[in-house]
């Protein structure tokens, strides 16, 4: 990647081990696809409240090569 992974995570207290875990996936996929420039991730849990355990959104922001943003 040209620029440093940028992980932001909202809603739960910091954890080295996610964030290891994140790398770690992040780089796994890297290996795959070799021209990825730049890579966000966004990991928050949502104000609504689940009868089923935590739930979490995780949203990947990917930038290649003669990719242009659509947002």
């Amino acid at each position: 990647m040209h620029t440093p992974l940028q992980i932001t995570i909202r809603g739960i207290e910091h954890s080295d081990v996610l964030e290891t875990h994140i790398r770690h996936k992040v780089n796994k996929l890297a290996d795959f696809i070799d021209h990825i420039t730049t890579c966000r991730v966004v990991v928050e849990v949502p104000n609504k409240h689940h009868l089923q355990g935590r739930q979490f959104n995780v949203r990947l922001d990917i930038g290649m090569p003669g990719m242009r943003d659509r947002g």
